[in-house]
């Protein structure tokens, strides 16, 4: 018996879907420090390559508790590297996670005064997309 080619194509999308499923769950990191350890991760958080570092060795355990520290930490970064952020060889350009994780980030943060920091600095470089894209993400 043969397979309609609108079957085969719906087993070959399955098979792809659990595939990548599966993949993804197998690497999904646990966090392994204790709180006082993030905390001090967190605040060794100073310019873009501790960011980075930082979402490449401890994204896992950033969540809950520490989101607001880390957010803080990663505006604030924003805020004080804007030269390097909008670099085109930035690493946020290069690295679609960590421009995810740093969004992210924008995305959570409470502090007006941030906000409307990166608001401002976002709007003198609109001809830049990472500069619109952090520009929609304040407003």
């Amino acid at each position: 018996m043969r397979l309609k080619p609108l079957t085969l194509i719906s087993y070959a999308l399955l098979s792809t879907t659990l595939l990548f499923a599966g993949v993804c769950h197998a690497h999904k990191q646990v966090c392994q420090k204790t709180d006082d350890q993030i905390d001090e991760l967190t605040n060794g958080i100073k310019n873009m390559d501790n960011l980075y570092a930082y979402y490449q060795h401890y994204a896992a355990c950033d969540d809950g508790y520490h989101i607001s520290d880390s957010t803080s930490a990663t505006t604030e970064v924003l805020i004080i590297h804007w030269d390097s952020v909008i670099s085109p060889n930035a690493m946020i350009n290069r690295d679609k996670g960590f421009r995810s994780f740093v969004f992210d980030h924008i995305t959570f943060c409470e502090e007006e005064k941030d906000l409307a920091t990166l608001e401002e600095l976002s709007s003198s470089c609109r001809s830049r997309k990472i500069c619109q894209d952090i520009h929609r993400r304040v407003k």
